[in-house]
């Protein structure tokens, strides 16, 4: 296991391609940037952002591939942590644990989750995640609970769960979705009981 730590500003030129279960944090003095993908993950990385991170229009952490799929990987964006991207998290695998108390600000997706080996997935969001595309977040074999805001600025969904119905999908909103929300096929809740709004509608396909 490696840490890769940064609390000052750094121009990433290349991708920084971690090893399995290597350790990458941005403190709350750190700005990691640059015009390409910054980072590729792999199995058990975790992430500890306190600062800035930003790839301009594109990927900020592209985490494992359709080749070597990831699991068990974590983020965590604290209260002084912010995202801006393309795409702020794209993952391939499963197990994924995104928990946001900053700000995540990307102009495609958020995060976009494919391929879901190796168990659920939670985000647990209590600040701010922003996308423009299809979808703010696009999501498989997932649980999400939301006390912030999710928000799509175009005509895409602030929630698309992919249509496969051997997933059960989970949203627990007490916060503010901007944003029509599909569930996709499978036996999905969404649960809005903590008075949670959805800009938009809600729809529970087959399942």
């Amino acid at each position: 296991m490696t840490l890769h730590a940064y609390n000052s500003d750094v121009l990433f030129t290349t991708t920084l391609d971690l090893g399995s279960s290597d350790d990458f944090i941005v403190g709350s003095n750190g700005f990691v940037y640059g015009q390409g993908t910054l980072v590729q993950g792999r199995s058990g990385n975790s992430f500890t952002l306190a600062g800035g991170v930003s790839s301009a229009e594109y990927v900020a952490f592209q985490i494992g591939s359709a080749s070597d799929q990831a699991s068990h990987c974590q983020f965590l964006i604290t209260s002084t942590g912010v995202v801006q991207a393309g795409i702020g998290i794209l993952y391939s695998g499963g197990g994924l644990s995104v928990v946001n108390r900053g700000s995540i600000g990307c102009t495609i997706s958020a995060i976009t989750m494919f391929n879901p080996t190796g168990g659920r997935s939670i985000i647990d969001n209590a600040g701010t995640i922003v996308g423009g595309g299809s979808a703010t977040i696009l999501a498989l074999a997932c649980t999400i609970r939301n006390s912030g805001s999710i928000i799509n600025t175009g005509d895409g969904y602030s929630l698309l769960f992919q249509d496969v119905e051997i997933t059960d999908d989970r949203v627990i909103n007490s916060g503010f979705l901007g944003g029509s929300v599909r569930l996709g096929g499978g036996n999905d809740l969404y649960d809005g009981r903590g008075g949670g709004t959805v800009d938009g509608a809600v729809f529970g396909d087959t399942g």
